[in-house]
Parts: structure tokens; C-alpha cells; sequence
């Protein structure tokens, strides 16, 4: 399982291929397509054309992608190899020449004749090192034309030339007839159908690089060349993969736990926002209940202080008092249990034994009678008439009449 996903993080699913080609002159032309797997189809990117300096390509090709380099031209030696393919092939190339100085690749086309692409190993490394030093990765080298059996499935014409800067590749019936040795003007390149994409002729070998390297483990690549830098190559794009994927997943797992750490910091925060709210609310009833409970308790207090809570007689003796009131006398109020007038208003004492009568009366003689009659009560200890006051806009005097009752 980790395997699994260790090859599916380092698949390579982008791919640069050029194709560079050695001039007579000592010029270069530079082709290459850049593809990239979009939806599980490949498709063109970009096109690279007419680049004659390898500095020229710092700003065509995007970073970090994987580039795949086909040589061809002067310095690439190109035979025809008849019959089985022996280990001393450079030995019978080049008599006397030390084989660990040249590397080459092998094309089968459809004859039983080989073709051999040789070059010197020094010039390859030299290749190699101009590339990485103008900062482009090299996953795959190969010389030749080999990368042209990579396209010739996707190839819709029975009989079609390809030319490229150096050769002519003969095709037909998707097979590849010859191989030949040709110069050719960039200018009159054709444009021809390739897996329902048009590409010029001369960008057919980068193509077919590419496609080589495209959906291949970055640690599966195969590379006809080898080179230490490739090598090391390789092993430095799979390690970039595996510490790109380490570190989007690393933002995105930390991006998620912010995300779970908020909604969940969110959700308690709004239950905590309503446990405020309730139990500012609670409080607040909590206040007000108290407040009653001491309002209740004090007017308990002084209603138990007052002796409001112990039976008294006052109707009683009301109601006496009012059968004994004569014509000549009207009673304006009556106070049973009066307010002490010596004491503080914030602290009332009430005169229990007492019951105040006032009113007004039209003849002396039958108040006083109506006095004695009232001291008369059982129960009643004394009876006073104070405050006689006699008043000539109504004709008559005003009283209050001061009973003392029994405790």
C-alpha cells in the first residue's frame, strides 16, 4: 500500500521533450514539446521551435519539470548494423578506440539491419553539464531516433517523410522504412496529425521522448544514456516529489485541523455565548426575587414589629362607638391604633391602644354626653376630647375624641 501511494506521488505527469540537433556549422536546433496528462488524456502544453542557444531555453521551459533530450547531428554517429548485435560493437566500429570512451543506443527498424547512434562520452557529459547549469533537470537522454516508436501508433498516414534538422525517417504502415542522413531547411517543415494533435515534423523525436516519460515512476524512468548525473537526477526528482507532497500535505492537514479547531471553537463559543446570556438573565430574575424577598421580609417584619399579627378589637368598638353618635354630632374620620407622633417617619410605632375619632359637632352638652356614653363601654379605659375647636363659617366645633382601650 505505501508503495502504492509512494508511486503514484512521483508518477510523472507533466514531460518536456527536446529534440537538439548538431549542425555542420557548429550551430544547434533546439525542438521540443512540453505535455502534460489533463483528465487522463495527454495534451500539448506548449511548442518549443527554432531555439539555437541552450540560454535561449531558461525562459521557455517552466521549472521543476521533468525534461527528456534526444541528441542527433555532428558528434552523433549514426550506422547501419547488419545482423545480431555483438559486445565488442564499438571494438568492431572503432578498432583500437577504448569502448568506456562512447556511449550509444540501438533503433530496430522493420528490416533485420539495426541502427547504432554513438558518441563520445565526453561529449554527452559536456551536453549533460550545459544543460544542468542553465538549471534544467535531465530525467532521460537517448541519441537517435528511437523515440519515434512512441508515435508511430498515433501516426494516421499510410506513407509519410519526417523531417528533422540532421535525418529523414521514412514511415509507412506505421512502420519505419529508412533512416537517412539529410540536412533540411527549418523554413518548410510540415505540420502533420499525431493522436488527434498537429505537430510540426521536426518536434516528432521530442515528442516521442516525452511520451516515454509520461505516467512513469520517477524512479522507473529509463534512460538509453547512462550517466551518473542522470542518476542522480532521477533520485533528486523523486526525493522533490515526495517532500512537495509532504509539505502540501502537511498545509492541508494543518489547514483542516484550523478548520475542525474553529467550527468546534465556534459551536462552543456560541453555547457559551447563551450559557452568558441565561445565566445573565438568571441572575437578573435572581435580583429581582431577592428584592422581593427583602421587600416581603420587611414588611413582614414590621407588620410582626407593628403587632399587626395578634387580634385586636378595633370594629368592635367601632361599631359601638357609631350606635352612640347623637344628631347634633357628625364623625369625619376614625384611626384605630394611631402613629406615635414622637417617633422617626423611617421608623413607625403605632398606638394600639388607642383609637382617635374626629368630627364636628353642633352642641357642647350632647358631645360631652356622647363622651361619657362612650367611656361607658366595657372594655374602654378612658375617654378624652381634645383639640375642641369652635368654627363660625360652618357653625359649629371640630373635636377629636381620644379613646383609651384596654390592652
Amino acid at each position: 500500500m505505501i508503495r502504492y501511494i509512494r508511486n503514484n506521488i512521483i508518477t510523472l505527469q507533466q514531460a518536456i521533450g527536446l529534440d537538439i540537433h548538431f549542425m555542420d556549422d557548429g550551430s544547434m536546433v533546439i525542438s521540443g514539446v512540453h505535455l502534460k496528462i489533463l483528465r487522463g488524456q495527454v495534451t500539448k502544453v506548449k511548442a518549443i521551435e527554432r531555439i539555437t542557444r541552450f540560454k535561449d531555453l531558461t525562459d521557455k521551459l517552466p521549472k521543476n519539470i521533468p525534461v527528456t533530450v534526444v541528441l542527433n547531428g555532428k558528434g552523433v554517429l549514426m550506422r547501419t548494423n547488419k545482423g545480431k548485435l555483438t559486445d565488442n560493437l564499438v571494438s568492431n566500429l572503432f578498432p583500437g578506440a577504448n569502448p568506456h570512451d562512447f556511449l550509444y543506443t540501438l533503433h530496430d527498424i522493420d528490416s533485420e539491419d539495426n541502427i547504432v547512434y554513438i558518441a563520445r562520452r565526453a561529449f554527452i557529459e559536456g551536453v549533460i553539464k550545459e544543460i544542468r547549469d542553465i538549471g534544467i533537470r535531465i530525467m532521460a537522454l537517448t541519441l537517435g531516433t528511437n523515440p519515434v516508436n512512441a508515435v508511430l501508433t498515433f501516426l494516421y498516414k499510410e506513407f509519410i517523410e519526417l523531417h528533422v534538422p540532421t535525418l529523414r525517417i521514412e514511415v509507412k504502415e506505421r512502420k519505419i522504412v529508412s533512416v537517412v542522413h539529410e540536412n533540411y531547411k527549418p523554413a518548410i517543415y510540415k505540420e502533420i496529425e499525431i493522436g488527434e494533435m498537429y505537430y510540426n515534423t521536426n518536434q516528432v523525436l521530442a515528442l516521442g521522448a516525452a511520451l516515454n516519460l509520461l505516467s512513469m515512476p520517477a524512479d522507473k524512468v529509463h534512460s538509453d544514456i547512462k550517466a551518473p548525473e542522470i542518476n542522480y537526477l532521477q533520485k533528486d526528482y523523486v526525493y522533490y516529489k515526495i517532500f512537495q507532497f509532504t509539505g502540501w500535505a502537511v498545509l492541508v492537514t494543518m489547514l483542516t485541523l484550523l478548520l475542525i479547531n474553529f467550527f468546534v471553537f465556534n459551536h462552543y463559543y456560541s453555547k457559551n455565548i447563551k450559557l452568558v446570556q441565561s445565566n445573565a438573565m438568571t441572575n437578573v430574575q435572581l435580583k429581582h426575587s431577592l428584592d422581593a424577598n427583602i421587600r416581603v421580609d420587611s414588611s413582614y417584619n414590621f407588620f410582626m414589629r407593628s403587632g399587626w399579627n395578634q387580634v385586636t378589637m378595633y370594629g368592635y368598638f367601632i361599631d359601638r362607638v357609631a350606635a352612640l353618635v347623637p344628631p347634633s354630632v357628625s364623625l369625619t374620620s376614625i384611626q384605630a391604633a394611631p402613629l406615635h407622633e414622637s417617633v422617626n417617619v423611617s421608623d413607625y410605632i403605632f398606638t394600639r391602644e388607642k383609637i382617635l375619632i374626629s368630627g364636628e359637632s353642633i352642641d357642647p352638652t350632647e358631645l360631652e354626653t356622647f363622651s361619657r356614653a362612650v367611656k361607658n363601654i366595657n372594655g374602654i379605659q378612658a375617654v378624652a376630647i381634645k383639640n375642641y375647636v369652635y368654627k363660625a363659617e360652618i357653625a359649629a366645633a371640630i373635636f377629636i375624641i381620644e379613646i383609651t382601650i384596654q390592652s
